[in-house]
């Protein structure tokens, strides 16, 4: 792993990356150069899978999250983690991309929903990371994490994965824009996982748990549907 003595040596060092070079573009990012605000988009990309009524009511069936809320949030991250240091390829990873698609192999869904998912974990950190991080990621950064979830989508069979980053966000834009709306399913899962994160946090601070996450996500539509503003009209009506 190579490491860069200054941040301008760090942006220089990634900026010049050969794109055969993709898994350890992404790898030194994620686990470096970028780690926290990675991880935290990481965080954010799990509760999106909320907004998404289809989504949600699967997640809902499982009883996983309901029943230990944050549970499916720390395996998520221990198996992604563990592709991106591992390498897809090393044995590691080859274990973990079959353990991927065990779990996954009854779990009902289209095409588009599951790419979605996958398209959380790429999207929602590097857009974090412009907007947030000390530097934004470089071109050739964007590019080898798109590479790194294309390849992890082809080994789970997931059809149809943009090739560039604007045609990943061109999807995931349109896909939220025609299916993100207000679930009871959604509702329930946002309910018990928030109220894991407020169980972290010290006491003084739990009221602002929600408020928070609200302004993390920044999105108005995002946050109405997982019920942080007014309930909708749905609320009331159940």
């Amino acid at each position: 792993m190579r490491m860069n003595s200054s941040l301008a040596g760090s942006t220089r060092h990634q900026s010049d990356a050969k794109p055969e070079d993709w898994e350890a573009t992404y790898r030194q990012m994620v686990l470096y150069y970028l780690a926290a605000d990675i991880e935290l988009g990481f965080f954010l990309a799990y509760y999106r899978n909320f907004a998404v009524p289809s989504i949600a009511a699967t997640l809902q069936r499982n009883g996983e999250i309901i029943e230990r809320p944050m549970k499916r949030s720390y395996d998520t991250a221990i198996v992604t983690y563990e592709l991106i240091t591992s390498g897809l390829n090393s044995d590691r990873g080859r274990h973990m991309i079959r353990l991927l698609n065990h779990v996954h192999r009854h779990v009902p869904g289209s095409q588009d929903d599951f790419l979605y998912v996958l398209l959380t974990l790429l999207v929602v950190p590097i857009r974090w990371a412009r907007t947030h991080a000390w530097r934004a990621p470089t071109p050739a950064e964007e590019t080898a994490a798109t590479r790194f979830y294309r390849e992890l989508g082809a080994r789970m069979n997931i059809a149809g994965f943009p090739t560039t980053f604007q045609e990943a966000e061109n999807f995931f834009d349109s896909y939220e824009h025609e299916n993100i709306a207000y679930s009871l399913a959604g509702a329930e899962l946002m309910s018990s996982t928030v109220q894991v994160l407020k169980s972290r946090l010290p006491v003084p601070a739990r009221p602002l748990a929600r408020p928070t996450l609200s302004a993390m996500f920044d999105d108005d539509h995002l946050t109405d549907v997982l019920c942080f503003h007014a309930p909708p009209t749905a609320i009331a009506e159940d």
